[in-house]
């Protein structure tokens, strides 16, 4: 990497911008220059400036310092260690640029900058910015901070750190490496070639030893408690079981006998107790059916007025249309009344609003001159206004312009009266401390001998603290380590207790699996539940065999029925058109003679005369002239119409009851005809179950099951069922027993096996805590002998000061003072903040006199354009208020003063009186329109009211009339008909329902007494109940110890048979653990540690070798007469001098040019060492040079040439006079007070 260019702008005390090109002459050619300048001047920043632009961070601003808040503007606050507290106080914004060519041969800029808010001084600090762009073709490439440093470590080859040691060799770090101590040299090694890693290599081998051994030992212990049956105790067990199956086989003819004695006895009971059931059941059902007859009577009533439904809903309809009609011209005549009050109202205002809208038009016509003539006067006002308004802000600019003028001169003499005060203030505070500019000068003497007593006291301090806090940790854990001892014994007397608790709930469960429960249990799930399936199968076959019998029975009365009412029907049917026949023959002539018997007639035959024409049909014939004779007989033909209408309702009603009971009828024998079919099905389907559930009962030992027709064979199977229960539930109470017992075994494995690792575990801790308590006892005693060390080096470093001290008067006992530091650079800090006040105040009292002047003359400018103003406004307003007298008066009211809202309100008053007028009479038509329509409406009503009425009263006669041919009451007849038509249907099917309960609870009945008669035809079994059920039991007991003591044995050895497989398996488990142990025991022997520290010393020794050898490869360049070799003593370092007859010493007996080549030929062999290795083209050394004598100074300069000569470029910073001498290319860095500085490049022929 090669360093092109270097700039910068408000940096620190470098206040311009400034540029240093080392691509061009002619630094190009020098190879070695000086940047020079006084103490504080701003050469360091030059440094600065390179670090930030590539990396973002500088070595001013490095962490390993203070990282406190200091002070910002308006009152905000920056920490120390922040990049952009290197931006010049009252600047708004600095930057830096660096030009360099990369690895890869291509030219780069990189650039930072700070700004503050709104581009002004006062404004808060931004986020600093950084970027990175291709000069071949201006491309930036990043723009992120992050990604800028990670491209230009990519393109440098250099980390930050690197940089620093390899290219920026910065105050205080040039021979860091070689005079640090052991302890900080490790550390510098790892973080700078990376051998950390071997830390945690060291580490990580360390744990996997320590898993690999607890694991073994946890193995080893569960080992050690697993034993296994011996072989004499197998076969004693396998022998006893042979005995145990002959004794359980020779039991089952006695238990199957005894079950179906026990079967008989039970059959009777339960047959008994059907039969109860069943004759209760049929009382049920016999009073449910008695509580029906309301529901009957309903049902009739129901059935009577269905047919009157038409007649209702008509005399209903007819009602209603009246009761509208009514209400139309009653809503009509209201409305009339209330509209004549509007109609007289629109009038009066249509003929108001005609009158108002004459006057506004004549009042509109009167005002068009005087409009005119104020529209003129109103355009010569605003002209007025217009230069009076802009004379006015003339006027205020010449004001604030001449403000501005005052403000501008009294501010320049007050800052000269500033600056004055400033100046004398400074003079006279350099007099009273005379000897501090004295103390300047040596000031960078005085801060490194300050900086090495503080560091040495420090460390001191440190390490005795270091040494306390390590034998406090070795007597924590020796405490430790003991208490450990006392839990390792407590944990031996639990696991004994725990071994003879595994014993007792073994010896338990042994005896539990003697029985095999869990087979019993198996079988007797199994048997259960096919008994369970058989009692329900059994039951089904029964119901639906009654079930089947009853609904055949049904059918057949309901086909029966259903025929005897279709043939009722149909004799309904005729006999009903027969009177339909006899209607149609009678109503005409019906009508014809109530036609002629009516009053009307009555009276037009009286005035009819022989041979003249009839008025009503023309006739010149009169037959009809006898009126009680015609009367006579309408009435005899009305009375046989009348009959024959009764006959053909009532035939119409019976024929509909007839229809509807044979529906019902038909109905309910297929619903009857259903329910045999599917009992049937389900009999079957019960019968196939039993025989099924018969075949796989026998498989698991059942005895035969009955068969469904067989009597007793409910009871033998639920005798059968409630055994296999109680046989169950035992097997259940003994399983139950023996996992609570595996349960307790295996829980107090885990123990064991716990206590085992437990155990293990520590006395690993106890091994660790013995090893960590010696190392922390040497630990101690080395910081005791660093802390003796750093006492002597403080005593040295006063030494340097107490001559200090008596030249600034201080007394010698100053160094004990905490503040010392403080005293001498506030001093410092005092005389130069002093110096560069008077400076800055000369400095601005000479840029102010001139300023002054030119602000006066600017000021008697400004008052003279005022003047001028003024007069001009003033004859401006003089014309104005002539115009504005003519024009008042010329309008009145409110909107006088403006012509156009005037000629606008009478305008608009005009148009209002048009438009209400309109609105008037269109108001009147509509209101005259709406009277003649209400009138319509009126009328319409009146005329269908008369006939709506009359029909509503034939439709109330008509309904009479039906009601009471059906015998119902015409005030009963709404009830029944708003129950809707489905509620006959619904009637008829529950009371059918509650007859075919009653049928079907007789059969059951029947069944099952005819079922007991044949149970009571078996004799029962000569000994009773309670002897077989006695009996029984003994047999069991006995066959159930039988198969618990061979469940027992059965599981001991499977048991066994498990655990000889998992020794297997655990042996090998064991054998593959042992081996990883010894593997993982020998890798750790070799590079292993608790902290890592063992393989990470072999790596930086062997890092330190290498390094040596590179740093001797540059030495025999620089010094030949000195090599470096490793010491005796880890990571040491010592000198061999050549022309001493390789003598090996030490490095602190090299003089000061002499330490500065070593350091200088370690430093580019560190930067050989890192990631990438690569040699930078320019180094920059800042100060490496105050302590030197001018023979070492020679020295010095010499192996810089020599560099400068392998063709990389070296800027030397420093203020020593001599180098500057022997450098003749430098960049002067000067002072202009103010605590600015510029840079300056000088060169022979410049």
């Amino acid at each position: 990497m090669r360093i092109l260019a270097i700039r910068g702008g408000n940096l620190a005390s470098l206040s311009a911008v400034f540029e240093i090109d080392l691509a061009a002459e002619p630094l190009r050619s020098a190879g070695l220059f000086a940047i020079t300048g006084e103490t504080g001047a701003g050469k360091s920043t030059i440094l600065d400036a390179l670090c930030l632009a590539l990396y973002g961070r500088c070595p001013r601003l490095s962490n390993d310092g203070v990282d406190d808040d200091v002070p910002d503007i308006e009152g905000q606050t920056i920490r120390a260690t922040d990049a952009r507290s290197i931006l010049r106080r009252g600047t708004s914004s600095g930057f830096a640029e660096v030009d360099f060519e990369a690895t890869d041969g291509q030219l780069y800029r990189a650039g930072w900058a700070a700004r503050r808010a709104r581009g002004r001084a006062e404004g808060r600090l931004q986020s600093d910015e950084r970027s990175l762009t291709r000069l071949s073709d201006g491309q930036v490439l990043e723009s992120q901070k992050t990604a800028v440093t990670k491209r230009v470590e990519a393109l440098s080859g250099l980390t930050y750190e690197e940089f620093r040691r390899t290219c920026l060799l910065a105050q205080g770090d040039f021979d860091a490496f070689l005079r640090a101590r052991t302890q900080e040299r490790a550390a510098l090694l790892e973080k700078v070639t990376g051998t950390g890693i071997y830390r945690d290599i060291s580490r990580r081998i360390y744990e996997r030893h320590e898993a690999a051994r607890q694991a073994l030992a946890a193995l080893e212990t569960r080992r050690a408690a697993t034993p296994a049956l011996p072989p004499e105790a197998r076969q004693a067990l396998e022998a006893e079981a042979a005995t145990l199956h002959e004794e359980i086989a020779a039991l089952g003819p006695l238990l199957a006998e005894t079950g179906a004695a026990l079967a008989r006895h039970a059959a009777r009971t339960q047959a008994e107790a059907r039969v109860a059931a069943a004759e209760a059941a049929l009382a049920e059902a016999g009073t449910a059916e008695a509580a029906a007859t309301p529901e009957r009577d309903r049902l009739a009533r129901l059935e009577a007025a269905a047919p009157l439904r038409p007649a209702h809903d008509a005399r209903r309809h007819a009602a209603e249309a009246v009761q509208e009609l009514e209400q139309r011209a009653a809503a009509a005549g209201a409305q009339l009344s209330d509209l004549a009050a509007a109609l007289a109202g629109a009038r009066d205002r249509r003929a108001e609003a005609s009158r108002r809208q004459g006057a506004a038009e004549a009042l509109f016509k009167t005002l068009g001159p005087v409009w005119t003539r104020a529209t003129q006067l109103d355009e010569r006002l605003r002209a007025a206004a217009q230069d009076l308004a802009q004379l006015s802000e003339g006027r205020q600019q010449a004001r604030a312009a001449l403000a501005q003028a005052q403000e501008a001169h009294a501010a320049l003499l007050r800052r000269a009266g500033t600056a004055e005060a400033a100046r004398d203030t400074a003079r006279a505070a350099l007099e009273t401390r005379p000897g501090s500019a004295r103390l300047a000068e040596q000031w960078p003497a005085i801060a490194e001998a300050l900086e090495t007593r503080n560091a040495a006291r420090a460390q001191g301090r440190a390490a005795r603290d270091r040494a306390a806090t390590l034998r406090q940790q070795a007597e924590a854990a020796e405490t430790r380590r003991q208490s450990l001892q006392a839990e390792e014994e407590a944990d031996g007397q639990t696991l004994s207790a725990a071994e003879a608790e595994l014993a007792r709930d073994r010896s338990a469960r042994d005896a539990l699996l003697a029985g095999d429960p869990q087979a019993r249990h198996d079988r007797l799930t199994r048997a259960g539940t096919l008994l369970d399936a058989a009692r329900r199968a059994l039951r089904t076959h029964h119901e639906a065999t009654g079930t089947r019998d009853e609904a055949r029975a049904r059918a057949d009365t309901a086909r029966t029925d259903a025929t005897r009412h279709r043939e009722a029907a149909d004799r309904a049917a005729r006999a009903g058109a027969e009177a339909a026949i006899r209607i149609n023959a009678l109503e005409a002539p019906v009508d014809r003679a109530e036609a002629a018997a009516s009053e009307l007639a009555a009276r037009l035959r009286r005035h009819l005369s022989a041979g003249e024409p009839c008025p009503v049909c023309g006739a010149l014939s009169h037959p009809v002239q006898a009126d009680d004779a015609l009367t006579g007989l309408a009435r005899e033909m009305r009375a046989a119409l009348t009959e024959a209408r009764a006959t053909r309702d009532a035939q119409a009603r019976a024929e509909a009851q007839a229809l509807s009971a044979a529906e019902a009828a038909r109905l309910s024998a297929e619903a009857a005809t259903s329910a045999a079919n599917t009992a049937e099905a389900t009999r079957d389907e019960a019968a196939a179950t039993l025989a099924d559930t018969d075949h796989r009962g026998r498989q698991l030992g059942l005895p035969p099951l009955p068969s469904p027709e067989a009597p007793g064979a409910q009871t033998a199977l639920d005798a059968l069922g409630a055994d296999t229960t109680t046989q169950l539930a035992e097997a259940g109470a003994q399983l139950a027993r023996l996992e609570t017992l595996r349960g307790a075994i295996d829980a107090t494995r885990d123990r064991i096996a716990a206590l085992g690792q437990t155990r293990a575990a520590r006395a690993a801790t106890r091994e660790t805590l013995s090893t960590g308590i010696a190392e922390a006892r040497a630990t101690a005693a080395g910081c005791d002998a660093d802390a003796t060390g750093a006492d002597a080096r403080a005593q040295r470093a006063e030494a340097i000061l107490h001559p200090v001290l008596a030249g600034l008067g201080l007394p010698q006992d100053a160094l004990g003072s905490g503040d010392l530091d403080r005293q001498l650079g506030a001093l410092h800090d005092w005389h130069r903040d002093q110096a560069a006040a008077l400076s800055g105040a000369e400095a601005t009292l000479a840029d102010l006199a001139p300023r002054i002047a030119g602000a006066a003359r600017d000021l008697a400018a400004a008052q003279q354009a005022l003047d001028q103003l003024s007069t001009r406004l003033s004859e401006a307003g003089t014309r104005a208020e002539a115009l504005r007298q003519d024009r008042d008066g010329l309008l009145e009211g409110p909107d006088g003063a403006d012509t156009a809202a005037h000629r606008s309100r009478h305008n608009a008053d005009r148009i209002a009186a048009g438009e209400a007028a309109t609105a008037a009479a269109e108001a009147l038509a509509a209101t005259e329109a709406r009277q003649a329509a209400l009138l319509d409406r009126q009328a319409q009503a009146s005329e269908a009211l008369g006939p709506a009425r009359t029909r509503a009263a034939q439709a109330g006669a008509r309904l009479a009339a039906d009601c009471a041919a059906a015998g119902i009451a015409p005030e009963a007849l709404a009830p029944l008909l708003a129950e809707g038509p489905r509620a006959i249907p619904e009637l008829r099917q529950a009371l059918a329902a509650l007859a075919e309960a009653r049928t079907s609870a007789a059969a059951t009945l029947a069944a099952r007494r005819e079922d007991l008669e044949q149970i009571r035809a078996q004799p029962l079994p000569e000994e009773p109940e309670e002897t077989l059920q006695a009996r029984r039991a003994e047999a069991e007991a006995r066959r159930d110890a039988a198969h618990s003591r061979t469940g027992a044995i059965r599981e001991q050895l499977e048991a066994d048979d498990r655990l000889l497989g998992g020794l297997r398996a655990l042996d090998a488990e064991i054998a593959e653990a042992r081996s990883q142990q010894e593997t993982w025991a020998a890798v750790n022997a070799a590079v292993g540690s608790a902290n890592g520290g063992k393989f990470a010393q072999i790596a930086q020794g062997v890092t330190l070798s290498l390094l040596v050898e590179r740093a001797n490869l540059h030495l025999a360049e620089l010094k030949p007469r000195y090599r470096l070799i490793q010491g005796a003593e880890e990571l040491s370092l010592h000198i061999v001098d050549r022309d001493m007859g390789e003598e090996t010493r030490s490095t602190r007996s090299l003089s000061g040019g002499e330490r500065f080549l070593v350091s200088l030929a370690l430093a580019l062999a560190l930067s050989r060492m890192g990631s990438t290795a690569q040699l930078a083209a320019t180094l920059f050394i800042d100060e490496g040079f105050g302590s030197l004598d001018a023979e070492s100074l020679d020295v010095a300069v010499d192996a810089l040439e020599a560099l400068q000569a392998q063709g990389r470029t070296i800027g030397v910073i420093s203020h020593v006079e001599a180098l500057k001498d022997r450098i003749p290319v430098q960049i002067r860095v000067s002072r202009h007070g103010g605590g600015a500085s510029t840079l300056a490049l000088s060169a022979p022929g410049l």
